[in-house]
């Protein structure tokens, strides 16, 4: 028998034999019915109405949690289903910057399948989506904090830091996936130089300055632990391309920011250890909102770019974080490890 599944969202209790209680408010019908657009959520993934409760619709490789039956059907939210790695998560606290949507998501709920227990979901200004990713961890058992910040404002990031290890107590994962968005949104039709300007304001300079001031705080902690045999991680997410370089203004613009935050993780790597292992995940394409719209150019290169043929995931990412931040990898730091599908070197940029 199917376990049933209950949540209560503010004010409404909703099962697998429909919503058994509801107290209608303004709230309630945003998250009944903007929930699922504003996650992108495929409409094959809807079942109509009159079918919620005989329905018997099982979502590919069990990816999908149901959320609840609507006027338009069953409500999906996709959450990744993660190994256990080696158990060495469990009763441990991460932060993850950046998680209130896209690959922050995934690394923050996979970080959760794994095992972390209490786990910081930092946001500047989603909060709807922060606390989309905290009930999505907290299904998993563990316990989620939503926490905004403007990485751009150093005194924001030093109230993020101290929150984070008040709220958390002894972190043992850190995950900057934090970056400023220069695609899609008002951003998207900046000029080449406000939007260069922007990513070096917020993925560099201020990546750089959180992360010196969160290094240090993760060593000290680990310096007064009894147990060193796994120091605290930090892992970084930098890009595949930015070493080689690519065409264009893109290229010109996250190849330098990118590479630059790649190097400070080395350096910082040489600094920190043995007390801190530092990692950075450099992503291929990855289809994610930008990916999700883009063109058919874009959409055919980055499949053929791949030697796996396809797209890559935010899940695919979060697997990647969760590997390089067990914390039974004690022997795993000043490392980039590039998870793009495989370069394909087959590939003709001028076609």
């Amino acid at each position: 028998m199917k376990k049933s599944f209950v949540a209560t969202i503010w004010n409404v209790q909703i099962s697998h034999t429909g919503v058994k209680a509801a107290r209608v408010s303004v709230k309630t019908a945003l998250w009944l019915f903007g929930f699922p657009s504003q996650l992108g959520l495929p409409v094959d993934y809807q079942v109509p109405s009159a079918a919620c409760t005989a329905s018997k619709l099982h979502p590919p490789e069990n990816r999908w949690s149901p959320l609840g039956c609507g006027d338009s059907g069953w409500f999906y939210l996709f959450v990744p289903r993660f190994l256990r790695l080696s158990g060495s998560f469990e009763s441990t606290a991460a932060v993850v910057t950046g998680a209130s949507s896209g690959i922050g998501r995934a690394i923050a709920i996979g970080l959760a399948h794994a095992g972390v227990s209490r786990i910081a979901v930092h946001y500047r200004k989603n909060l709807l989506g922060a606390q989309q990713t905290a009930f999505a961890i907290e299904e998993t058992g563990a316990t989620a904090v939503a926490i905004p910040a403007d990485l751009a404002d150093p005194e924001h990031g030093r109230r993020l830091i101290d929150r984070a290890f008040d709220e958390l107590g002894p972190i043992q994962t850190w995950v900057n996936n934090a970056g400023a968005d220069v695609l899609t949104g008002d951003a998207g039709a900046w000029n080449f130089e406000r939007k260069l300007k922007h990513l070096m304001d917020v993925d560099v300079i201020g990546t750089i300055g959180l992360s010196r001031q969160v290094a240090e705080r993760l060593a000290a902690q680990n310096s007064l632990s009894q147990d060193s045999s796994s120091p605290p991680s930090m892992v970084f997410l930098g890009w595949d391309q930015s070493s080689a370089g690519m065409e264009g203004d893109a290229g010109q613009m996250f190849g330098p920011v990118k590479a630059a935050v790649t190097a400070f993780a080395k350096s910082l790597a040489q600094s920190m250890a043995p007390k801190v292992r530092i990692n950075t995940v450099a992503p291929g394409w990855i289809q994610t909102s930008w990916g999700e719209k883009t063109s058919e150019y874009w959409d055919s290169r980055a499949k053929d770019q791949s030697l796996m043929g396809r797209w890559g995931s935010p899940d695919d990412i979060a697997k990647a974080v969760c590997y390089l931040a067990d914390p039974a990898n004690s022997f795993l730091t000043g490392q980039t490890l590039e998870v793009n599908g495989g370069w394909s070197r087959r590939y003709d940029a001028d076609r």
